[in-house]
């Protein structure tokens, strides 16, 4: 067992130095695409389901794929500290410590497409 993430006090103190006022002015006026509203809209209209459940039911590939494609747009620097730089010292970790053959990693959803092309 091998924890590959990167230590969270690096990984926050670039978020701290990511998070300037202009970059948060062009996260909130970069609207989400129409599909991932929807997709929100959806989830959450419902009042039959809890929240953990209508979270369960957002939670897919498809689905992070268009919230991480928001995120590089809107705002490109905290994408790369949460997840482009985090994606290839993950896969750079699983590389270096876990040998050859088969690897099974428990990775967020939001990072096993980086997790995937960084191995390539």
């Amino acid at each position: 067992l091998y924890c590959g993430d990167r230590d969270i006090h690096d990984t926050m103190r670039e978020l701290r130095a990511a998070f300037q006022l202009p970059i948060l002015m062009k996260a909130m006026s970069t609207p989400p695409p129409p599909e991932l509203e929807r997709i929100f809209q959806s989830a959450f209209s419902s009042n039959s389901e809890t929240l953990g459940q209508k979270v369960e039911a957002i939670k897919t590939r498809e689905h992070a794929r268009l919230m991480t494609g928001w995120m590089k747009q809107a705002m490109p620097d905290i994408a790369d500290v949460m997840l482009h730089r985090r994606d290839h010292i993950m896969a750079s970790n699983l590389r270096k410590h876990c040998g050859k053959g088969k690897v099974v990693a428990v990775v967020g959803l939001a990072h096993v497409d980086g997790i995937e092309r960084e191995w390539e």
